[in-house]
């Protein structure tokens, strides 16, 4: 039980560091900070590990791990675990989801036009396949609406996503499509 919180203490110590860097941060090489955020966070684990009491001073005995050894492992795996959910979230979604980046255009007051979506997304004339399943996919989930010929909008679903979108790109101050 000691590695589970001392693995939980540790994530929350690779969050804040990540957002004090990601707010730091001119490069947009976002990935590199989190591996190098996740580098440091090992040996606060480790030190934490190391420093804490077998019951960290609260723990009944019958949550004490008898093998220490496979308490830290189990610890050290949760932590790993914990940060690949971390960046699976924060980087693929919320930084570069493509999706994400879409509701957050559309739900500027204009909305976006169908050429505004090939410019950004680099599509040719005919438009891009995947460009056009995006879109046809937000429209039928009910996060957008087109509207006319060549635009589209957010529906309340997708102002609420760009709503928290937006939040989290603040949070790290970001670059993002609005």
């Amino acid at each position: 039980m000691k590695g589970l919180i001392v693995a939980s203490l540790s994530f929350l110590f690779l969050v804040a560091l990540a957002i004090l860097l990601l707010r730091r941060n001119k490069s947009p090489n976002y990935l590199g900070i989190f591996f190098r955020t996740f580098a440091w966070t090992i040996p606060f684990y480790v030190v934490l590990y190391r420093m804490s009491k077998p019951d960290l001073g609260f723990l009944g005995d019958s949550w004490v791990f008898a093998n220490g050894w496979l308490d830290f492992l189990n610890g050290l795996l949760i932590l790993v675990m914990l940060f690949h959910c971390f960046v699976d979230v924060t980087y693929a979604t919320v930084i570069t989801g493509f999706s994400n980046n879409l509701i957050l255009y559309m739900a500027r007051p204009e909305g976006i036009s169908l050429q505004e979506v090939k410019e950004i997304y680099g599509a040719g004339d005919e438009g891009d396949p995947v460009v056009q399943n995006r879109l046809e996919q937000l429209v039928q989930r009910r996060y957008a609406e087109r509207c006319g010929e060549d635009s589209y909008r957010v529906l309340p679903k997708g102002r609420r996503l760009a709503w928290i979108a937006a939040g989290l790109q603040r949070i790290w101050r970001i670059g993002g499509a609005v």
